[in-house]
Formats: structure tokens, C-alpha cells, sequence
């Protein structure tokens, strides 16, 4: 017998949008997932609570039904930077198997992660959002990514045409040599947070 591909032996949770609704928590009632594999540095911390002062909570927690967070993590983080601890705008999803549980926390950052962008549409909505007196930061691209997409070039280089003829602007590497394995796996994860193309080396 052929076996069914797993789209089909999965239940669908389509209809249960019909009674999805949003619930308040306190921020103290929300349990974090231990063994969340997704980072979050100081710096994208402070971006997320930028963009929530700006536009407001506009993308609700997804918690199961014992509070545990699914996905959010991040958002709690930022509302605690900015005070905010009280009617946190929540989504229970209940009935999740542990399996599907685990599963979704990963999905809800990795798939957003494969999409690309359209860079010279990016850039024009850039410029836009820049001629209507917002700050760059707010929507989460580095400096770095900025200067890259704008192709902007360090002062000391030269104009002429002689290099590559891309948008991107000339590469300089560092490398930081780490005390530990949990060491250098923060710094890795740190500096990908903030945009910067990082490579492990064994020295």
C-alpha cells in the first residue's frame, strides 16, 4: 500500500480560525519555551520595541492553553524593555500535540526566513518611508544592510569602475577568537541578529 503524504494523514486546523479570538494575559503569566532554539540579541530587542512604540502591539502572542508562548518571544522581551506588562494581546491555540507544539515555534521564524526580497522595490519603499520623516531603524535593517543595499562605499575607496558591478558595498572581515563553544556560539548568533555575514573557522 503507497503510502499517504503527511498533508493528508495531518488533521487541518483551517476552520478553527472561526474561533480564533484575542485574549489578554499579564506579561508575568506568559511561560517561555525552555528550549526555544531562536535568539534574540540587545540590539533587535530594541528595534522590536522601537517598531511596538511607534505602530503598537500590532501582532499578537500565540500561547497554548497552559500560557506557554509558541511564538513571541521577542515581543515579551521588548514590552518588558518598555513597561508593558500588563494586557498583553494573546491567540490560544489549543489542542496542539507536543510534536506540533515544537514544530510550529521553529516554523513561525524559519519560514518568514525564506522569503527574499525585491531589492530595488525594497529601495524605493525605503526612500519613501524616508521622504515621510521615518527613521530607518525602525523597520530592522542594520546600517550595514542599509550601506550594502544603497551600495554605499567607504570615503577612502576610489570611483573608479575597475571592480565588481553590483550594488553591494566592499566586504571587510574581523575574526574574534572565543574562550568557549557557548561563547562563540552567542557571538555567532549576536552578530547574524544584527545582519553581519558570519563564518565559523577552526584555528
Amino acid at each position: 500500500m503507497a503510502k499517504k503524504p503527511d498533508s493528508e494523514k495531518a488533521p487541518s486546523r483551517l476552520d478553527d480560525r472561526k474561533n480564533m479570538r484575542i485574549v489578554l494575559r499579564s506579561l508575568k503569566g506568559l511561560i517561555p519555551y525552555a528550549r526555544n532554539s531562536r535568539t534574540h540579541s540587545q540590539a533587535q530587542i530594541k528595534q522590536i520595541a522601537g517598531n511596538m512604540k511607534r505602530f503598537g502591539w500590532t501582532n499578537p502572542m500565540l500561547i497554548d492553553e497552559h500560557d506557554g508562548i509558541i511564538a513571541g518571544h521577542g515581543r515579551v522581551m521588548a514590552a518588558d524593555m518598555l513597561g508593558l506588562r500588563e494586557d498583553v494581546p494573546c491567540i490560544v491555540l489549543s489542542g496542539l500535540s507536543d510534536g506540533e507544539r515544537r514544530a510550529l515555534v521553529i516554523a513561525d521564524n524559519k519560514l518568514a526566513e525564506n522569503a527574499a526580497w525585491d531589492n530595488e522595490m525594497l529601495v524605493m519603499e525605503l526612500g519613501d518611508i524616508t521622504d515621510d520623516g521615518i527613521d530607518l531603524p525602525i523597520v530592522g535593517f542594520s546600517p550595514q544592510e542599509m550601506d550594502a543595499l544603497l551600495g554605499v562605499k567607504d570615503e577612502g575607496q576610489g570611483s573608479d569602475d575597475t571592480g565588481p558591478s553590483d550594488n553591494f558595498a566592499s566586504q571587510y572581515a574581523v575574526m574574534v577568537t572565543c574562550k568557549s563553544e557557548p561563547d562563540q556560539e552567542r557571538i555567532y548568533n549576536e552578530l547574524r541578529t544584527q545582519g553581519y555575514d558570519v563564518k565559523v573557522v577552526a584555528v
